[in-house]
């Protein structure tokens, strides 16, 4: 169980990062975008962008890296749980593991942008206000338990 915990805190780890590094790249390419459109060309924004573009490709290779260590860790702590799940494991890792890329390939970008804003949305909500209400899952008490059976 220790195992599996760590490897959950792992992935939701790397998750957040991704989703940070993704909405920092989205607003950089909608920065660009709004300074070409807005801006004079004598204001040179293409050097400025030629300047920093080192950063955007750090940004952009270590979500590639993050995404490949992401998909890794998912088919570690599904080969653990898939036994008490599902029976037979997959037969293909490589081809498992093709499928997960694919699939994190496509679906990726739209989760790790609304999963970015969510976090800056929380950050400034956090800045902003004294108090942050949030709800949670009523927990079973025992009272409950007696009630329901």
């Amino acid at each position: 169980i220790v195992y599996g915990l760590a490897m959950i805190i792992k992935l939701t780890n790397v998750h957040v990062i991704i989703g940070v590094i993704s909405t920092y790249g989205a607003i950089c390419l909608g920065l660009k975008f709004l300074m070409e459109v807005l801006m004079s060309p004598e204001r040179h924004v293409d050097v400025l962008m030629d300047e920093t573009h080192f950063c955007a490709n750090l940004l952009w290779a270590s979500s590639i890296g993050c995404s490949l260590i992401i998909t890794l860790m998912f088919q570690g702590t599904y080969e653990l749980m898939k036994p008490r799940m599902e029976g037979i494991a997959f037969d293909w890792r490589i081809v498992h593991w093709a499928k997960t890329v694919t699939a994190f390939a496509v679906f990726g970008p739209v989760y790790f942008i609304a999963l970015g804003l969510a976090i800056w949305k929380a950050a400034v909500t956090m800045m902003f206000q004294t108090t942050f209400e949030y709800e949670v899952a009523a927990k079973p008490t025992a009272a409950n338990r007696m009630e329901s059976q």
